[in-house]
C-alpha cells in the first residue's frame, strides 16, 4: 500500500510538473506575439519571471532616444562653440573697424599734401595748403608768356617843381586826376615791354583856370613773382611830356613841352586769374621843361608828378606756363 502510495504520489507530481511546463510554453510564446496569457496560473507566475525582464527591456530601450536629445543637445553646444567665432568674426571686424579710422585720419591730412600736383601746385604743394591758411591771394598760378597785355589806370596826380623861370608848377598845375592807357608785350613771365599815355585834367591855385597834361614813354616793367597770385612789379620809363596852360590871366593858352627823363611806377598785381590782374600802383616822374611852344626857354626848368590809383591788366596770347618746378612734376 505505501508503495503505491508513493507511485500515485509520484505520477501526481509528474503530471503537475508536466503541466507546469506546458504552462510556461505557452506563455513564453504568447510573449513573443505580444499576445497575453490566457490562464490565471500563468499571470501569477509570469510577472516575477518573464514580464519583468521583458516588458521594461523595450520601454528601456524606447526611451534611449537620448542619442536624438544627446544630438539635440549637441547643436545647442555648436552654436555655443560658434562663441570663437562670434569672438573671431568680433575680432576681425574690431581690429579692421579700428584700422579703417585709422587709416583714413592718417590719410586725411596727408591728402592735401598729394593734391599739390593735380591742382598745379607742384613745388607749391604746401602751398595749397597755406592757401587754406593764408588765404586765396597766396596760391601760385600760371604766368603770361608771349602775349598782349592791355593795361588801364586812373588815380590821383599832382605836379611840384618850376615850369618856368619864377613860376611853380603848383600855381599853374595843381591838383587833378590823371587816366593811363598803356599796350605791353609780355615777352616772358619776367618781363615785359611797351609805350604808356597818360591825360592829367589839373587845377590851379587861384581857380582862374585850369591845366591839361599829357605824357608818352616807353618803358620796361619787371615782375618779381610771375606764378604767384600776388606779383609785386616795377615799371621805369622814358618820353616825353606837355603841358597846357588852358587860359591864364591876361595870356593866351600857353604850352610848355619838354622831355621826360624818368618815369618809375610800382606796383602789386593781385591776380584772380592768370590772365588778369587788378594793382594798387604809386609812381612819379622827373620832367625838363625846355620849350614853351616853339620858343626855347631862358632855362630848362625841372618838375615832377606824383601819381597814386588803380590799374587793371588784361592779358591775350596764345599760352600761359606753370612755374619750373610745376612742370618738372609733370
Amino acid at each position: 500500500m505505501r508503495i503505491r502510495t508513493v507511485a500515485v504520489s509520484a505520477a501526481a507530481l509528474a503530471s503537475a510538473i508536466a503541466a507546469l511546463m506546458a504552462t510556461e510554453t505557452t506563455a513564453g510564446a504568447q510573449t513573443v506575439v505580444g499576445t497575453p496569457p490566457v490562464t490565471d496560473p500563468t499571470q501569477t507566475t509570469v510577472p516575477p519571471t518573464t514580464a519583468a525582464p521583458t516588458s521594461p527591456a523595450p520601454q528601456t530601450t524606447v526611451p534611449p532616444t537620448a542619442t536624438p536629445q544627446t544630438t539635440t543637445t549637441a547643436p545647442q553646444t555648436m552654436p555655443q562653440q560658434t562663441m570663437p567665432q562670434t569672438t573671431s568674426p568680433q575680432n576681425s571686424p574690431q581690429t579692421t573697424i579700428v584700422n579703417q579710422p585709422q587709416t583714413t585720419t592718417t590719410v586725411s591730412p596727408t591728402e592735401p599734401q598729394m593734391m599739390g600736383p593735380d591742382t598745379q601746385s607742384g613745388q607749391f604743394g604746401t602751398t595749397n595748403e597755406t592757401v587754406g591758411e593764408t588765404g586765396r591771394w597766396q596760391r601760385q598760378m600760371a604766368a603770361p608768356v608771349d602775349a598782349f597785355e592791355l593795361k588801364l589806370g586812373t588815380g590821383y596826380t599832382q605836379g611840384f617843381g618850376r615850369i618856368v623861370p619864377g613860376v611853380g608848377i603848383p600855381q599853374v598845375a595843381g591838383a587833378g586826376v590823371g587816366v593811363n592807357l598803356e599796350l605791353d608785350h609780355r615777352v616772358t613771365p619776367y618781363w615785359s615791354w611797351g609805350i604808356q599815355g597818360q591825360y592829367q585834367e589839373l587845377g590851379r591855385e587861384d581857380n582862374a583856370g585850369g591845366s591839361r597834361g599829357l605824357t608818352g614813354n616807353i618803358g620796361v616793367t619787371g615782375h618779381m613773382s610771375p606764378y604767384s597770385a600776388t606779383d609785386p612789379w616795377a615799371r621805369i620809363g622814358s618820353g616825353y611830356r606837355l603841358l597846357w596852360l588852358v587860359d591864364p590871366p591876361f595870356l593866351p593858352t600857353q604850352m610848355l613841352h619838354g622831355f621826360e627823363a624818368a618815369d618809375l611806377m610800382l606796383g602789386l598785381d593781385l591776380r584772380p586769374a592768370s590772365s588778369v590782374a587788378l594793382s594798387p600802383v604809386i609812381g612819379a616822374d622827373v620832367n625838363v621843361f625846355v620849350w614853351n611852344h616853339s620858343v626855347p626857354l631862358s632855362s630848362a626848368q625841372v618838375g615832377t608828378f606824383i601819381f597814386a590809383g588803380l590799374q587793371l591788366r588784361l592779358d591775350a596770347g596764345p599760352k600761359a606756363v606753370e612755374a619750373p618746378a610745376v612742370a618738372n612734376l609733370r
